[in-house]
């Protein structure tokens, strides 16, 4: 599995200064001159300022899980990841045969195959048009957006919170499609970004074709 970029950049960012130094593991040591009284004491104290110590990691840990769960990473799809029938950026459209810009990638699945919200966030949007047919969109945090395309049928409200892997919609074909699949899309602060680069997915190789027509199933 690949880092996205996001979270590469966000881990190499230091909580209060650069930092470094060697290894020193954290023991605990009797002194024999000492009285047991006094050796105990220290042993105590040791304790807790370890205890401190993970204390800490586990609060540092913990807020960079509950910031992880609030970016778009997951896969998109709720059964086995599948395939990717079509790829962000320039493509022959499969409407009109001329180069064209893809402004998402293409998760080919059966009718009714689970959507799932990539991340944690509020629903911003939910709707339809000619282009994307039924359509979610997910505001997460750090200015992400997810948009999930030609759904045939949609669970979610406007101002609802969704979890992580929580049941959007159901793939459908609806709007500028040429069969069942998921358009997906991520922009941060309005601008386009490729979702293969934020999702952490497993790399694909090939693209998938329609078993009837041998042709990739693509949208927009």
């Amino acid at each position: 599995l690949a880092t996205p970029a996001p979270v590469k950049s966000k881990f190499n960012e230091p909580s209060s200064g650069a930092r470094g130094g060697p290894l020193k593991p954290f023991t605990f040591k009797v002194d024999a001159n000492k009285s047991i009284d006094k050796n105990f004491s220290e042993t105590v104290q040791s304790s807790k300022d370890l205890n401190q110590i993970l204390t800490k990691f586990k609060n540092d840990w913990s807020q960079q899980y509950d910031w992880l769960n609030q970016l778009p990473i997951g896969i998109p799809v709720a059964s086995q990841f599948g395939s990717m029938s079509s790829n962000y950026g320039m493509r022959v459209d499969p409407f009109t045969k001329n180069l064209a810009f893809h402004s998402g990638i293409d998760f080919q699945a059966s009718p009714g195959t689970g959507i799932v919200a990539s991340g944690y966030g509020t629903i911003s949007k939910v709707g339809t048009d000619a282009v994307y047919g039924r359509y979610v969109e997910i505001s997460h945090s750090d200015g992400f957006v997810s948009k999930y395309a030609h759904a045939q049928k949609v669970f979610v409200k406007q101002g609802e919170q969704v979890s992580k892997g929580q049941l959007i919609a159901e793939v459908g074909s609806t709007g500028r499609s040429t069969g069942p699949h998921l358009h997906y899309e991520i922009t941060r602060n309005g601008s386009n970004l490729n979702p293969a680069q934020v999702l952490l997915m497993p790399r694909q190789n090939s693209l998938a074709t329609s078993p009837k027509s041998g042709t990739a199933v693509a949208s927009q």
